[in-house]
């Protein structure tokens, strides 16, 4: 990208070199930005106001500027670093720019071609081969990848594309979405202790060696709560960790059981039904109302002295319990790890 690489493809149109000689004119790239900005507005001049924002019938220029102000839209909703700030939001906005149109029709494109895959041949494994397989293909093995992806995001409670619908569309045709495989792939230690793991846990046999892996998964699991990243733990551990009901906390060393008596605050539950409207809402970046930012900043924190000190003046086990079921982010990830 910073050589002004296109990765968007349309039409088999060459991409428009205009952004590299803006560059080596030496303007910002505030000021490219603004220019392709001024080229946007004159072609929303001259179509339908329905029709400004489809990707192929905007100029070539128009329609990569927008793709990237998609991608850049979807870096900020799950707080990547993105080149798109709130008064670059603003005034597309006001353009009534529409930032999912093009991502539903690609989606939609890439799960025909998965069907078309899966009738032909029997399965989905798309093969990757650097030398035979096709631009199709690699175009669907990267889209597979993401759903993958977007799936483990879900189940961590982070903000993601993966919708009811689209989960559905593809449990319906057999998608497997291989969480433990992906897993294990990112260590082949941690792979064999998972697996002893799992014995263990049907045959409620205990060894030293599996009791300090354990131990310093949970490690892990706190370093990651507390700042987001480690190298030892990423996304499909956890949730793969989650499925076959592992415990984060050393059983027995709970301070306060998980107790469906236990009296919850008024203003708690005030928040968790604040927090579960909100999070019916797939395309909510951040939550409008400043409270709740601060409520779900404030379960975090509890829940690292939870973790650390098993005991929380402010946050039972019970409450996490509840949390665990809206698929609360305990986790505020940071990209630049190893985390997928």
């Amino acid at each position: 990208e910073e050589v002004g690489f296109s990765w968007l493809v349309a039409g088999g149109v060459e991409e428009d070199n205009r952004d590299c000689d803006l560059a080596y004119e030496g303007k910002t790239c505030d000021n490219i930005w603004n220019v392709r900005l001024e080229e946007f507005k004159d072609f929303v001049r001259k179509e339908n106001a329905d029709e400004h924002n489809d990707a192929f019938s905007m100029p070539n220029s128009c329609r990569e500027w927008i793709f990237r102000q998609r991608m850049d839209y979807r870096r900020k909703l799950r707080g990547e670093p993105s080149d798109l700030t709130d008064q670059k939001e603003d005034i597309l906005n006001q353009l009534g720019i529409d930032w999912y149109l093009d991502e539903e029709h690609t989606w939609l494109e890439c799960f025909r071609n998965l069907q078309k895959f899966h009738i032909k041949h029997g399965h989905m494994d798309v093969p990757n081969d650097d030398c035979g397989t096709s631009l199709q293909n690699k175009k669907l093995i990267e889209w597979i990848s993401e759903q993958r992806c977007e799936y483990c995001r879900k189940g961590l409670g982070e903000y993601s594309t993966m919708t009811e619908e689209k989960e559905r569309k593809l449990n319906e045709i057999g998608f497997q979405w291989k969480v433990v495989d992906l897993a294990k792939n990112h260590d082949s230690k941690w792979s064999k202790y998972f697996d002893k793991l799992i014995k263990v846990e049907n045959s409620s046999r205990k060894k030293k060696k599996l009791a300090k892996w354990c131990k310093s998964q949970r490690k892990q699991y706190r370093r990651l709560v507390k700042q987001g990243k480690s190298q030892k733990l990423n996304r499909y551990q956890v949730l793969a960790m989650q499925k076959i009901g592992f415990k984060w906390i050393e059983q027995g060393k709970e301070a306060t059981l998980s107790n469906s008596s236990e009296t919850i605050p008024r203003k708690w539950s005030k928040r968790l039904k604040e927090f579960e409207q909100y999070n019916e809402n797939i395309k909510n970046a951040m939550p409008s109302s400043t409270k709740l930012l601060k409520w779900i900043a404030s379960q975090r924190k509890h829940y690292r002295k939870l973790l650390k000190r098993k005991v929380s003046k402010h946050l039972s086990w019970y409450q996490v319990d509840i949390l665990n079921e809206y698929r609360f982010p305990w986790i505020l990830w940071k990209e630049e790890e190893n985390a997928p």
